[in-house]
């Protein structure tokens, strides 16, 4: 019975995932995915404890597997210990989950779930589910390309891809949401279905070559990068296999004791010089101001690994805390960031796996992460050399874990890689020979009611967690969008809603400061000062709020700046206020050129002209190709009897920024005719 059940949540888990997304929630992909991913986690653990406790068995078998997948779990939770802020590292980064520790909690407990408790005869049929998934997947996002997406046709019963914002016809995303993500699930399945070929060939090679074709075109109509140059790799090293096992010079050649050493110090000095070249490509891209056509991916990413490595140099043994980079980033941002066309994006991860744990876990986490990754390839090679056949299931996995490392290096793991990281090598590597007929149960004793009793409480207590999680998500999604139509009223009611599901979500606060504000500011203008009033102290004390459960979120400190700057349209003295928020937000991003840029208007505004022009000057150093920033700052001067600079700045926006445009030439012209007057 409970082999049954086991089996029945792993198929369940392998081929929902994937699959699962859900409009009603802020982001439709990553946290339903993981939701799910919990839920399956939660049950796992529940009947391997009920499983244990009824046959009176526990029910464990050690590995060099399992123990550097514990060890791995344990860099990770020391990490949190240590992070500079602990509901993120424990929860993860809300619009995510993936990366927290409860998410590394839940794939090592569906790894060893699966290691201990499923027959070694039952698992290759988790193969098939793969294989299943894949095709499901493959299905759905392929007419995209095309301009048709199934999921216009569930929302909106449409035949087109309308109902996405993204140009899902250039780059298909199907149910991930992203190309990269889609990209990186493919590459992960795509060598099972090779070990499917080979061992059922019977009148099923049409169908798994089917399989990998319409997987293939897929990942081709994502135009993933990443994905691409993952699936080149694996391509290279399934030869480099198939020659081990058929030509001896090659076989003599990967088994001598020195190639291993050899490869590993070759592939550290091609990063290092790659990552170089790559930095001066950098450098000599953002050397120019014309970023009209965007700043491509590799730029970005440098600049993202840069920042990255600074945050590992501030945070040494244990990191910033998983899940914590979009805090950390900010406090070692390049300069040099400012100048991409995506300057002013949130990063809440370092688009690069590696660097991503180096940087929130410290020497510790990222170590430990290396010893699980490396050791698992170790084990599935050396497995695979006892088969006769190349395509046999340890060196297919090995190629998938080597495919998914690397996509990672150039972006990073999701709900979906993640679980097939841990759980594929499962697949490979076990032993577990248990009878497929378990142990009748008995239940004779007393401890064995009462540790059953506790056990389905928890898992109880776990799930309404979850629902509830997921539950406050779907009103604060509904929140913003009534705050779009302008239904304040509503949005409050939803955002109350959600508060009450899950009290300590401080994003639900930020929000609800800024909604009460708009609200203040409304009353105001109907000449109700009472109302106005009251909403002005509930929108600060919920901003209060927000930044005592989170003071490490940057937006946060932006909302609170916004939230001042609305209220001081009603009381002149809050424009004080919303300069202190600025100050304690440059703190946290002492590069950000556009915090500057709104420092400087506010001090323009409270008539503090001088400090307004030094915010204005460290915008404009930060990004010279500041448009706004530059057009403040030569009126500044022109207000402040500084024709010359004011000239200087127009001159250069209408050079390199706006070029010839009749505004701003307008502007140079009425400077350069008071200038004149003035000399008269």
């Amino acid at each position: 019975m409970f082999i049954q059940w086991f089996s029945f949540l792993y198929h369940s888990l392998f081929l929902v995932t994937p699959l699962f997304f859900f409009w009603g929630n802020s982001e439709l992909f990553e946290i339903n995915k993981m939701l799910f991913i919990y839920i399956v986690a939660a049950l796992v653990g529940t009947l391997w404890i009920i499983r244990s406790i009824t046959e009176k068995k526990i029910y464990w078998k050690n590995h060099y597997f399992v123990t550097t997948v514990l060890i791995f779990l344990l860099g990770q939770a020391i990490s949190s210990f240590f992070s500079i802020h602990w509901r993120t590292s424990l929860v993860g980064y809300y619009s995510r989950l993936n990366g927290g520790l409860f998410s590394s909690i839940s794939y090592v407990v569906l790894a060893l779930g699966l290691w201990n408790n499923i027959p070694k005869k039952k698992l290759p049929k988790f193969f098939l589910t793969h294989a299943l998934a894949l095709l499901l997947v493959s299905l759905y996002a392929f007419p995209e390309h095309f301009g048709y997406s199934p999921s216009c046709y569930l929302l909106h019963q449409t035949i087109d891809a309308s109902c996405w914002k993204q140009d899902v016809q250039a780059r298909v995303f199907g149910t991930f949401g992203q190309p990269n993500w889609l990209a990186s699930y493919i590459v992960g399945i795509l060598p099972i279905i090779f070990f499917l070929k080979s061992r059922y060939k019977k009148n099923l090679n049409l169908l798994w070559d089917a399989i990998s074709v319409l997987a293939i075109t897929t990942l081709w109509f994502t135009h993933s990068r990443s994905g691409l140059v993952a699936f080149m790799i694996m391509v290279g090293i399934t030869i480099v296999i198939y020659g081990y096992k058929s030509w001896k010079p090659l076989k003599k050649l990967l088994s001598h004791k020195l190639f291993l050493p050899f490869a590993t110090i070759f592939s550290i000095v091609l990063i290092v010089i790659g990552s170089s070249l790559l930095q001066q490509r950098t450098r000599q891209t953002l050397a120019s101001l014309d970023l009209s056509q965007g700043t491509d991916s590799f730029s970005i990413r440098t600049l993202v690994w840069q920042g990255a490595l600074k945050v590992w140099q501030r945070y040494p043994l244990t990191g910033s805390g998983p899940a914590t980079f979009a805090y950390s980033f900010y406090q070692d941002r390049p300069v040099f960031h400012n100048l991409i066309s995506e300057w002013d994006f949130l990063y809440n991860k370092a688009h690069n796996e590696f660097l991503n744990y180096l940087s929130e876990t410290g020497i510790i986490g990222f170590s430990t992460y290396l010893i699980f990754l490396g050791t698992t390839l170790v084990l599935l090679w050396k497995k695979g050399k006892k088969y006769t056949h190349w395509n046999n299931s340890s060196w297919m996995i090995f190629i998938s874990l080597i495919g998914l490392s690397a996509v990672h290096f150039f972006g990073f793991s999701i709900a979906v890689t993640n679980l097939l990281l841990f759980t594929l090598p499962v697949m490979a590597l076990s032993d577990n020979n248990y009878s497929t007929k378990t142990k009748k149960p008995q239940l004779s004793s007393w401890w064995q009611y009462l540790g059953i009793s506790l056990t389905v409480i928890t898992m109880f207590t776990i799930l309404s967690s979850i629902y509830d999680f997921w539950q406050a998500d779907r009103f604060y999604k509904k929140s913003k969008e009534q705050k779009q139509e302008s239904l304040y009223i509503e949005a409050t009611s939803s955002l109350q809603k959600a508060i009450k599901l899950s009290p300590n979500e401080a994003v639900f606060y930020d929000e609800f400061a800024n909604i009460y504000s708009v609200l203040s500011f409304q009353y105001k203008s109907l000449g109700k000062i009472e109302t106005s009033q009251s909403l002005t102290q509930v929108s600060i004390e919920n901003s209060d709020y927000a930044l005592l459960l989170n003071p490490r979120h940057l937006n946060f400190y932006k909302t609170r700046a916004r939230v001042f700057l609305i209220l001081a349209q009603n009381d002149s003295q809050y424009y004080a206020d919303a300069e202190h928020t600025l100050l304690s937000a440059i703190e946290l991003s002492p590069n950000d050129a556009k915090l500057y840029y709104n420092l400087g208007l506010i001090q323009k505004e409270m008539g503090k002209l001088s400090e307004a022009q030094t915010s204005l000057e460290k915008s404009v150093n930060f990004k010279p190709n500041y448009l706004k920033a530059r057009d403040e700052l030569a009126l500044l001067y022109a207000e402040t009897k500084q024709s010359e600079k004011s000239l200087e700045q127009f001159s250069f926006i209408l050079r390199h920024l706006a070029v010839d445009d009749p505004v701003f030439l307008q502007k140079y012209k009425a400077v350069e005719a008071s200038a004149s007057a003035t000399l008269e």
